[in-house]
């Protein structure tokens, strides 16, 4: 059964995202082969912004409609009944595109090999396909659960399964040669299980974070012909997160705040000490919210600086009030134990400003850094008890 316009998505050209490493190796004025194209995102891409003449397979009759807009020529049908080598006989290809198309497939192979018999000889296959070891399902096998959902790494129309030695070995025997190797990559709290390191034991919590391609979430290839390749490349892939941790800063414009009226500044989550120099886009005054972080994890924060006004341990941060989910530690600094995905501290700003500096440090949640919470709950007792034996000395020499 065809799930009508399940893929009904936006072209994603954020840096390092699927759609942006497939596009950017498509010259400009190629014939292009897309299996799979659902509404024709792309291939609009390909044929507006590069004037290529793309040819599509899609076997959602819907989503087919409204391809024929972008497209030279669209087949509707089924990949595996193969109506389109007919259609296709006297066409060869600059490019054949399965942008998460063959895990859905029950022979992929036997595709490749029959969509490569329409390759120009010095054209590439491109794929982008889901990794099936991400450690997010990993960490769901370990508690037990294998459960598909509608889209993603368990999508339920899924058939095959690709860790990386599977995706090499299919392209091995489709008669292809990868002669560049790309991934997008997702931290498993960032994925749609939302897992957290934290909640593992150290020694999985540090063998998974450590493991080679643990945070792959798709392995985009781009593939030549055996014979016409003599390319051998590396593997190993260059760190291509997608999903940055950052604190971010916003103003009130009528009274709300939007996303419209914030920017955001990465963050490192090693747990070193780092300085954020927030610029503003424009001057602005009223009730500043910061969210700290984007995931749950231990921010501890030294120094806060809004305009001339400064908020550090030595007063105590006053004046800056907290949302209900974070719980706040005072000490060597003001440990906010975040425990959602929108942490919100607010500051009342009564000068207009363009930038605000903080000090700073980000734990992701882990076993590493329960003896950090310790030490200060440790110190905050101690520093109780020597408040509370000061006020006691005080009273027997009042009533002395």
């Amino acid at each position: 059964m065809v799930v009508k316009l399940k893929y009904d998505l936006n072209l994603n050209l954020s840096l390092g995202s699927s759609h942006t490493l497939i596009l950017n190796h498509i010259h400009s004025g190629s014939v292009v082969l897309e299996f799979g194209p659902a509404t024709g995102y792309m291939t609009k891409y390909m044929t507006e912004q590069l004037n290529c003449q793309v040819y599509c397979v899609e076997i959602d009759a819907e989503a087919a409609e409204k391809v024929k807009k972008y497209a030279t020529k669209v087949i509707i049908g089924d990949i595996e009944d193969y109506n389109w080598l007919e259609e296709l006989k006297d066409l060869k290809f600059d490019y054949i595109l399965f942008a998460d198309v063959l895990e859905h497939l029950y022979n992929p192979c036997e595709v490749l090999k029959k969509a490569t018999m329409f390759l120009q000889d010095d054209g590439a296959v491109i794929t982008s396909i889901p990794n099936i070891s991400h450690n997010a399902i990993i960490m769901k096998l370990l508690s037990g659960d294998f459960s598909y959902r509608e889209t993603g790494l368990l999508d339920n129309t899924h058939i095959r399964f690709f860790a990386k030695k599977n995706v090499l070995a299919l392209l091995e025997q489709a008669g292809l040669v990868p002669v560049q190797w790309m991934a997008t990559m997702y931290r498993p709290e960032n994925t749609e299980f939302q897992k957290l390191y934290g909640e593992l034991p150290p020694y999985i919590h540090k063998f998974l974070e450590t493991r080679e391609d643990g945070h792959v979430y798709q392995y985009v290839t781009v593939s030549k012909k055996a014979k016409t390749s003599l390319q051998k490349i590396d593997t190993k892939i260059a760190e291509n997160y997608l999903d940055y941790n950052y604190l971010q800063v916003f103003w009130e414009e009528n009274g709300q705040y939007s996303e419209m009226a914030s920017v955001k500044t990465r963050l490192k989550g090693d747990g070193n000490r780092q300085r954020l120099l927030i610029d503003l886009p424009k001057e602005t005054s009223g009730r500043i919210r910061i969210d700290p972080v984007n995931v749950p994890g231990i921010v501890s924060i030294y120094h806060i600086k809004v305009g001339d006004k400064n908020y550090s341990v030595e007063n105590n941060f006053q004046g800056i009030t907290f949302s209900d989910d974070i719980i706040v530690m005072k000490d060597e600094a003001l440990d906010l134990i975040v425990q959602s995905f929108d942490p919100q501290i607010f500051i009342d700003v009564e000068q207009s400003i363009n930038q605000i500096v903080i000090d700073l440090s980000f734990h992701y949640y882990s076993y590493d850094i329960i003896s950090l919470l310790q030490s200060r709950l440790i110190n905050a007792k101690k520093n109780q008890e020597i408040l509370e034996a000061r006020i006691k000395k005080l009273e027997s020499n009042i009533n002395n």
